[in-house]
């Protein structure tokens, strides 16, 4: 017996979409892990709603009510699988740029208000817009062409939101967001030329088991506030860091940072407030180090990096690069007050056999001695102030 390539895919799709049911309880992000299980269900239910239109398009002698009654949901709800994922991304947004975001989501609500009524009026009273079933045979409408079209250009406006919105998404989730969409247009458009294989379904599904695995992985061993690695997580790569060394020889450094005065910053402007330094701080550090080092939130306000730099020169580079991004974000005027930083830093020595404990507190006392030096600074600064 030869099955058909579409029922293959589609119970494949369907497996991994309850899967994803099963195991997401409370592994995704907190604040959009109702629109992930709702993008999920109703993905499902369209994909169950197409595959029993086609059973009864296939047998149309017998089953010909489960054809019309699939192909109905699947052209009510269609438009509200992009409705729910643009939701989605905007639920990783943090808030700015909501008005423009807000016109942008209006404008997918009354589309797939405005094709819910269509589309009902179409099919209770036969006027035949979109579908129509005749002679036990489905035929599509005269206006069935331009609904295809527009909800093209939805899919192409969901790829442009969350592109022109990126920066508000954390700087560490950004990728594996931007994936869903991306994936969602690859599916609408292969729909276009494969139209017997199910691949809008299917490329959704494959983004959401990308964000599923990604965004789990990053809530066990990421922070939830910037998005770099938690302790536990930091503590693991050094430790590997330092293995890979002594076995393989290939040097890394690492770098210690605390922010300056961010008791006094909590205490002044509120935890709010202090929350958003310790982002933008994270986010400074993902442009400098991210591409080749991996950044992780000690606790508090301590940040650890570490990067394959196997000399101090470049290292010391680094760290200047750092200095002139902060500068950059304190020139923006943002606060009230400026973000100052202490580092500590050095390059793993394989002579000295430091375990990743021992390095660790080597570069964590070269930080506390450097912001020593600038507490006595800035105590020296406001007594000169205050004898002027």
């Amino acid at each position: 017996m030869i099955i058909s390539g579409w029922i293959i895919l589609n119970l494949y799709t369907m497996l991994l979409l309850i899967l994803l049911l099963i195991f997401q309880s409370g592994m995704i992000h907190v604040n959009s892990s109702k629109q992930f299980v709702r993008l999920l269900t109703m993905t499902l239910c369209l994909l169950l709603a197409e595959s029993i239109g086609r059973v009864g398009e296939i047998y149309p002698q017998r089953y010909l009510f489960l054809a019309k009654a699939g192909y109905f949901f699947i052209f009510l709800f269609d438009p509200v699988e992009y409705l729910l994922a643009i939701d989605y991304i905007d639920k990783w947004m943090e808030g700015k740029q909501e008005r423009p975001r807000k016109v942008l989501l209006h404008a997918f609500q009354i589309f797939a208000c405005l094709n819910f009524v269509l589309v009902l009026i179409s099919t209770l009273f036969n006027f035949r817009w979109f579908y129509y079933f005749e002679d036990l045979e489905y035929f599509r409408g005269e206006y069935f062409y331009i609904r295809g079209a527009m909800i093209m250009i939805y899919c192409l406006l969901l790829d442009i939101y969350a592109f022109a919105f990126r920066k508000n998404i954390n700087f560490a989730y950004r990728t594996a967001i931007l994936m869903l969409p991306v994936l969602s247009l690859f599916g609408a458009i292969g729909q276009i030329y494969f139209a017997d294989m199910d691949l809008t379904y299917a490329m959704i599904t494959v983004g959401c088991v990308l964000l599923f695995f990604y965004l789990q992985g990053n809530d066990v061993n990421g922070d939830y506030l910037t998005g770099a690695y938690n302790r536990r997580g930091i503590d693991m790569r050094l430790s590997d860091a330092v293995n890979n060394a002594k076995n393989n020889g290939k040097i890394f450094s690492a770098i210690m940072i605390d922010i300056d005065h961010f008791k006094e910053i909590n205490d002044k402007y509120g935890h709010l407030e202090g929350d958003q330094v310790l982002k933008e701080v994270a986010e400074i550090l993902f442009i400098t180090f991210g591409s080749e080092g991996m950044v992780g939130r000690y606790g508090g306000d301590e940040f650890c990096i570490i990067i394959y730099v196997d000399n101090n020169y470049h290292l010391t580079e680094k760290i200047a690069e750092l200095m002139k991004n902060l500068d950059k974000l304190n020139g923006k005027n943002v606060h009230e007050f400026s973000i100052k930083m202490s580092c500590g830093y050095a390059v793993y020595d394989l002579k000295k056999k430091l375990t990743a404990e021992e390095f660790l507190m080597e570069i964590d006392e070269l930080m506390y001695k450097q912001k020593l030096v600038h507490h006595l600074k800035d105590k020296r600064r406001k007594d000169r102030r205050r004898t002027e």
